[in-house]
């Protein structure tokens, strides 16, 4: 096994992660939404593991670590994960999480895994570019499906949870869930959109946008607004003061 095909293997599963696990349902199933999503994300992080491991072990010889300033507080926040399970009133519940939100001790150490991960397979910046591109386009969809809900049409109407009337939930099965990863997503949508310097992106990132913005509103996820809003402040603030540096080095280049 190459370590091109290792990287490819890599970088599709990355892919699978970042656009197509958002919009996971399986209307066949018990769970529609929740466990489909999570068991997808085990078995794309286990699959990145071990090409990892044979690429650096069996291929290069040489297993590459990269230094991440998140690596410490990602080893102190899964050892807190694991002390609170152990120490829990109902270690099975922690371990595996409630049966409609798989967010159990497995599911942190997974994210956790994840976030190292990436911070190691990821060997270009166009590769990362890529992936935000493909997040972007999954919110799009996801939130173009959130309006159709809206407007009527819900194909995927869950027979256990329902969202309340008047609230889009698209393929996260609940409105809170839908609006938390708006929050988080609606600002890449915002950059991108303002990075673009072709008219045909510029539009397309607009509308995504709209589309996007849209649902968060019909979400009517409180929480999820004032994350987006100070998420959105601090963003603006970042690249206000990014702008301000480079004009100020600009500037003092002309004067030298």
């Amino acid at each position: 096994m190459t370590k091109n095909l290792l990287d490819k293997i890599i970088e599709i599963s990355l892919f699978f992660i970042f656009i197509f696990v958002p919009l996971i349902v399986n209307p066949t199933a018990y769970d529609y939404f929740y466990k489909p999503k999570i068991e997808s994300v085990y078995a794309l992080i286990l699959i990145i593991c071990i090409c990892w491991f044979i690429r650096g072990f069996v291929v290069v010889r040489s297993l590459a670590w990269k230094k991440n300033p998140l690596s410490l507080p990602l080893l102190m926040y899964a050892l807190i994960c694991v002390i609170s399970t152990i120490t829990s009133i109902d270690p099975h519940l922690s371990l595996k999480g409630d049966v409609l939100r798989e967010e159990g001790l497995i599911a942190l150490l997974s994210y956790s895994a994840l976030v190292f991960l990436m911070g190691n397979v990821i060997r270009s910046r166009e590769l990362g570019t890529r992936l935000l591109k493909g997040l972007a386009l999954a919110t799009a969809i996801l939130s173009l499906y959130g309006l159709i809900q809206y407007f009527g049409y819900n194909p995927t109407a869950h027979f256990i949870y329902k969202s309340p009337p008047g609230r889009v939930s698209s393929t996260m099965g609940n409105p809170n869930f839908l609006g938390k990863y708006l929050a988080l997503t609606i600002p890449l949508l915002l950059v991108f959109y303002l990075q673009s310097k072709e008219i045909t992106m510029k539009i397309l990132f607009a509308a995504g946008s709209t589309c996007a913005f849209s649902c968060l509103i019909l979400t009517y996820s409180r929480g999820s607004w004032i994350g987006f809003c100070f998420g959105l402040s601090l963003q603006w603030y970042f690249l206000t003061c990014i702008d301000q540096t480079l004009r100020a080095l600009k500037h003092l280049g002309e004067r030298v």
